[in-house]
Order: structure tokens, then C-alpha cells, then sequence
């Protein structure tokens, strides 16, 4: 929980930035803009505090899964739209016709968020750059696996969390 606040108290001055740059660009603050970046923050901290539940409890057991934990951050970053756009990950699907893949890229929490995130503060200042279809039911389907990441992760940091002074 502490290490997600801050990473929020970390964000806000980030994104305040983001909206001062944004709106010096000539963005217009619509209610479209403020729900997509507030749906994108709050699956992307749902999510987070679930997986940081559920390894937590790991962690604590089980030293060496702070390794995983920095693996599956390595490849949450190659796997979300960070450092490349959408449409690149759905035409190689569509090139080798398994457009699943682009169905389950669209669901990971991550992508929703950062997804949602470039809706709010680019599709007014470059209305001609692609966005993806659906993307407010895959952002749905992004918080629906959030939500049960945070029931997972609580429901495992609580059957071990009683064991946390014998380990340590």
C-alpha cells in the first residue's frame, strides 16, 4: 500500500506537467479527456496494488520471487504501449492471423491505462492519429482483471500475512 501511494504522490506532479504542456499545446480539457485519464489511473493503481499484494506476501516467503517481481516489470514495459503505438502490435497480429493476440494485448490492465492516458491528452491535439477500436470495452475488461488481481493478491497477502514474523 505505501509503496503504491507513493508511487501516486511520484505521478501527480508528473501529470500536472503533462496537462500544463498539454494545454500550452493548445488540448482542450474535455469530460471525454478527464474520464479516460481517471478510468487509465484508476485500473492501472488497482492493478498494481493487486500484483504488489500478491507478491508482497511472496516476497516475504520466498526471498528470491523479488526477481520475478523485477522480470515481470521488465516485461509489463515491453508489452504495454510505453514505447511503441497500438496498431503496430495489431498488424503483425493480422499479418500472421492470430488477431487474438492483439485481443488479449488490448485487455492487459496496463495497456487500457496507457492507452486511456494517450486518449486524454492526444487525441484533441492529433485527431488524425489512430486509436483503437473498442477501446472503452477493452478498458472495461482491463478493470474487471484489476479488480480480480486485487481480490487475488489480498486474499493471498491475508492467508500469509500471519506467517510474516516467523519468516522475517
Amino acid at each position: 500500500m505505501a509503496a503504491a501511494v507513493g508511487a501516486i504522490i511520484h505521478y501527480l506532479p508528473q501529470a500536472v506537467l503533462l496537462l500544463v504542456i498539454y494545454l500550452l499545446l493548445g488540448g482542450a480539457i474535455t469530460w471525454m479527456s478527464v474520464a479516460a485519464f481517471l478510468a487509465g489511473v484508476v485500473i492501472v493503481v488497482t492493478f498494481g496494488l493487486g500484483l504488489g499484494l500478491f507478491f508482497g506476501g511472496f516476497n516475504v516467503a520466498y526471498r528470491d520471487s523479488k526477481n520475478i517481481v523485477d522480470l515481470i516489470l521488465m516485461f509489463a514495459t515491453w508489452t504495454s504501449p510505453v514505447l511503441y503505438t497500438f496498431n503496430l502490435v495489431q498488424q503483425q497480429a493480422q499479418h500472421i492471423g492470430a488477431e487474438w493476440i492483439y485481443y488479449l494485448y488490448m485487455v492487459n490492465p496496463a495497456t487500457a491505462g496507457v492507452e486511456l492516458s494517450h486518449t486524454a491528452f492526444w487525441e484533441h491535439l492529433s485527431p488524425a492519429a489512430a486509436r483503437p477500436d473498442g477501446l472503452w470495452y477493452f478498458a472495461l475488461v482491463g478493470f474487471v482483471i484489476s479488480l480480480l488481481t486485487l481480490v487475488v493478491g489480498q486474499y493471498v497477502f491475508h492467508r500469509m500475512e500471519g506467517r510474516f514474523a516467523q519468516e522475517l
